[in-house]
């Protein structure tokens, strides 16, 4: 847990590993909108991640970090955003509007 219910920090300094890699994050802003966050160049720890997270202007409400390292990857389709993953993988999520 990146970004706890209602914004709060969620993952603290103590648990704080500094090991930076790619990160993706499934996120909610505070108008329900949900966010898929990718961090493809391996900048963030956890705790990195989650103060960056906290103190955006994204205005989460809450956020999850999924797999990252090597399975970082995200595709869009419009506008078109394509961050490969260095890995294969064996599943993805895939969105459609309503």
């Amino acid at each position: 847990m990146l970004v706890k219910p209602g914004g709060e920090l969620g993952f603290g300094a103590e648990r704080e590993n500094y090991a930076k890699a790619r990160r993706t994050v499934i996120a909610q802003d505070k108008d329900g909108r949900i966010l898929f966050i990718v961090a493809p160049f391996g900048y963030f720890t956890l705790h990195q991640l989650s103060v960056y997270l906290t103190e955006s202007d994204l205005n989460l409400d809450i956020a999850v970090n999924l797999d990252g390292g090597g399975s970082t990857g995200i595709l869009v389709t419009n506008p078109r955003e394509i961050i490969p993953s260095r890995v294969l993988l064996p599943f993805v999520i895939l969105v459609y509007a309503r």
